[in-house]
């Protein structure tokens, strides 16, 4: 005996460090720091990013430096060459080229990082969802075990009652019915906490669960007074600023296509310096040009990019303006649902507390045959309901609201 406290002893440190208990902040923090969404979401945003300096280097010189040595053999005589040069090329004029790649950089790199938006708003709504759905699946398994206790009451108290003859077969088989009912709760309770925990460490990027439990409440906040502008709203979500982005982007496209139909001017300059026997020593050499091309005749290929850019464009256009509809009719539903939850809440608190009362003295009267079984049966069972209907509601604000959240693509993470 006293080997097995000693050893629950020494290993009480690591049982306690096992189990993982978050709070609201806690879990944030371990969201940002290793959801696989939000990386890779962010590595995509930074890989485009880095793409305007691409776009930038057709502005800048093209520099070069080349080592060449031969060795020629020919019948008993032979000779070594041994050459160095620098080749520098500047562009001067492209057609517009490289401004259109720039810009067209700058279009792509602020769509992706809208998009890099728009999974941080998604990420913070499966994150309160699955959180407060732990939540609610935590106290809606502690109010199960409180009806089994409630329903065991009852069963011995109807009981009695039958076996002293004040109440009926039927009153007592329905308790026995609602204690079962009660127990079957109590299990789904079981299976939705295991559910949520792993619905939960999927969000916070985390590979284990069983060990999983959270502590405290989302903070949330009462609706603003007044309608929101929801066209104001909407043209600063991610979803319209990435589209307002990529319709920039295909502008620039149009750009770059019509390129081909300007002339190009290019400065390039070489130094070298040559050492051979033939030359009796080292021979500097350099050399200055400019050349200007200009097409004639590309088979088609560039009227036909331009036609095909335009098209690209016209049809960013009008996915923007599809979207701004779409965002705007996101907004109004989602706040909809957001004031209704926010009202249902206090609604069935309200009733919670009232049915709270009522029962407890539908009880005593029940005790003291002053209420008959149907008549206690449905206060009993309108306790119970607005009960469930409570924690349901009270998770149904929270989500409602973060899903609210997720239609203007803000959210709890940074």
């Amino acid at each position: 005996m006293r080997r097995n406290v000693f050893i629950l002893l020494l290993l009480a440190p690591g049982l306690a460090h096992a189990i993982q208990t978050l709070d609201w902040a806690a879990c944030i923090h371990a969201t940002q720091d290793s959801n696989a969404d939000l990386k890779a979401a962010l590595a995509t945003a930074q890989s485009t990013d880095e793409l305007k300096g691409t776009a930038r280097s057709g502005f800048l010189p093209q520099m070069s430096a080349s080592i060449g040595y031969v060795r020629n053999n020919t019948g008993s005589n032979g000779s070594t060459n041994r050459t160095t040069s620098l080749t520098g090329t500047q562009n001067l004029f492209a057609g517009f080229q490289t401004l259109g790649r720039m810009r067209q950089a700058h279009g792509n790199s602020v769509a992706a990082w809208a998009a890099y938006d728009t999974t941080k708003a998604r990420v913070s709504f499966d994150l309160k969802s699955a959180y407060e759905s732990l939540s609610y699946a935590i106290d809606f398994k502690i109010l199960t075990e409180e009806i089994i206790r409630r329903r065991e009451e009852n069963n011995r108290l109807v009981a009695l009652r039958f076996e002293s003859g004040r109440e009926n077969k039927g009153s007592a088989y329905l308790s026995e019915a609602y204690l079962a009912q009660a127990k079957l709760d109590d299990l789904q309770a079981s299976n939705a906490k295991r559910i949520s925990s792993a619905q939960l460490a999927r969000a916070l990027g985390f590979d284990e669960y069983s060990d999983l439990s959270i502590t405290g409440t989302i903070p949330v906040q009462e609706p603003a007074s007044g309608t929101p502008d929801f066209l104001k709203i909407a043209l600063a979500t991610p979803d319209y600023r990435q589209l307002e982005a990529l319709e920039a982007g295909a502008d620039a496209g149009v750009t770059i296509a019509r390129s081909g139909f300007y002339p190009s001017l290019d400065l390039s300059g070489t130094l070298g310096r040559q050492v051979s026997p033939v030359f009796l020593g080292a021979q500097e050499r350099w050399s200055v040009g400019i050349a200007l091309t200009l097409p004639f005749f590309s088979g088609g290929s560039d009227f036909y990019s331009t036609r095909s850019a335009i098209d690209a464009r016209t049809a960013a256009e009008y996915q923007r303006v599809n979207i701004s509809r779409q965002v705007r009719a996101r907004l109004e539903q989602s706040y909809s649902s957001y004031l209704e939850a926010v009202m249902k809440f206090k609604v069935d608190t309200s009733f919670k507390q009232a049915t709270t009362v009522r029962a407890e003295i539908a009880r005593k009267r029940y005790n003291n045959g002053l209420l008959t079984f149907e008549d206690w049966d449905v206060i009993e069972n309108d306790l119970i309901n607005r009960q469930k209907a409570y924690l349901q509601s009270k998770r149904d604000r929270v989500i409602a609201e973060a899903a609210w959240e997720q239609a203007q693509g803000i959210g709890a993470l940074q």
